[in-house]
């Protein structure tokens, strides 16, 4: 086997293979993933002019190449809640409410993984809707796809939009 041009040591890279989900190095040659494994099992492919990166542990998920991943806005979710599977106006109520207090003084509420049709096929999501869940602080009401929010009135008022906010050209506000 020819020598690799890169070898990722001290890593955490998830191999999906369920009889051995982990490996701590892993060893590229050309443009292809040549060796997972054990360190010593990949600096077996050690050359004279393989790069070696120490990866402090990090994880890596070999061959998987997404152009469209949207990481940080995952990452900054986590702690949101998502409603995604849940339906109907009690439920989702119900559901805020209990996010709410577990986490008290909240000056903002964003809860995500709505779709246009959560709270039942033809119900419009207004602003007067989501007013009857939360009408005290700004909450909005993210779309799964990332291209929607609704908000109750509270964040309308607070953001200028009640009061005819010039927005930049692309964007669009629909008042309900």
């Amino acid at each position: 086997m020819p020598h690799a041009n890169l070898i990722i040591t001290n890593a955490r890279i998830i191999t999906m293979d369920k009889a051995k989900p982990f490996a701590e190095a892993m060893a590229i040659s050309g443009n292809r993933i040549s060796k997972v494994g054990s360190a010593s099992d990949v600096m077996a492919l050690r050359g004279p002019k393989t790069r070696v990166h120490d990866n402090r542990g990090n994880t890596v998920i070999p061959g998987i190449i997404e152009s469209h991943v949207h990481l940080f806005i995952g990452a900054a979710e986590l702690p949101l809640l998502n409603i995604y599977g849940i339906h109907g106006f009690e439920t989702i109520a119900a559901a805020v409410k209990d996010h709410r207090s577990k986490n008290p003084g909240l000056a903002f509420l964003h809860v995500i993984g709505a779709t246009h049709e959560h709270f039942g096929a033809g119900t419009p999501i207004t602003r007067q809707l989501l007013d009857r869940i939360v009408a005290d602080i700004p909450f909005a009401l993210g779309c799964f796809d990332h291209h929607t929010v609704w908000a109750n009135t509270k964040a309308l008022e607070v953001t200028g939009l009640l009061r005819g906010k010039v927005l930049p050209t692309g964007n669009e506000i629909v008042m309900g």
